[in-house]
């Protein structure tokens, strides 16, 4: 992946694009719980937004995976504690790294010019995947309609918000806390 990142043109036609989603997302979705590799990915994808109009792709299938990570990169609490001792208690998930080595290669800052880059590339794919992408929801989104309706995308995030919102709760402390501030 970091060759793809390092050697691949920053601007293809859309057809090409449109050929190597697919193939991208499937890769990306290889490696979990690895921040660099997950940065790497959404500079490839924020590349690819440049070039493809918004009806073209069904960006759905990234934004559930950029929200679903999202859950990990805050690291909020998935899942609980039974008291039952008869359940089986899974470990926490590991984080995952590339090798010190290649990081040269990558050129990361500081850790915190990196995690304000990594929010904003998250923050920017989001918004272009929340939009309406389908001529049916374009049209419908306040033209011609009593109500003005929301997008998938707009109410997945607008769900996946509900869902982190108590955790911003000031007597809601825990390893979400930081990541979360």
């Amino acid at each position: 992946q970091i060759m793809l990142y390092l050697f691949h043109p920053s601007k293809c036609s859309s057809a090409y694009y449109l050929e190597v989603m697919p193939k991208w997302m499937e890769s990306w979705r290889n490696v979990d719980r690895c921040p660099e590799y997950d940065y790497l990915w959404m500079v490839m994808f924020s590349r690819t937004r440049k070039y493809i109009h918004p009806r073209d792709h069904d960006w759905g299938a990234l934004r559930r995976h950029l929200l679903t990570q999202c859950g990990y990169w805050l690291q909020i609490p998935f899942g609980g504690v039974s008291s039952d001792k008869s359940f089986p208690h899974a470990a926490q998930a590991g984080k995952r790294s590339f090798p010190s080595r290649l990081k040269a290669f990558v050129g990361t800052g500081s850790k915190y010019e990196e995690g304000i880059d990594f929010v904003g590339r998250v923050t920017k794919l989001l918004m272009f995947c929340s939009g309406p992408h389908t001529t049916t929801e374009a049209n419908d989104a306040g033209m011609g309609s009593e109500e003005p309706t929301l997008s998938e995308g707009t109410a997945e995030l607008l769900s996946f918000l509900k869902f982190v919102k108590p955790y911003f709760n000031p007597s809601n402390t825990g390893s979400w806390t930081f990541p979360l501030g």
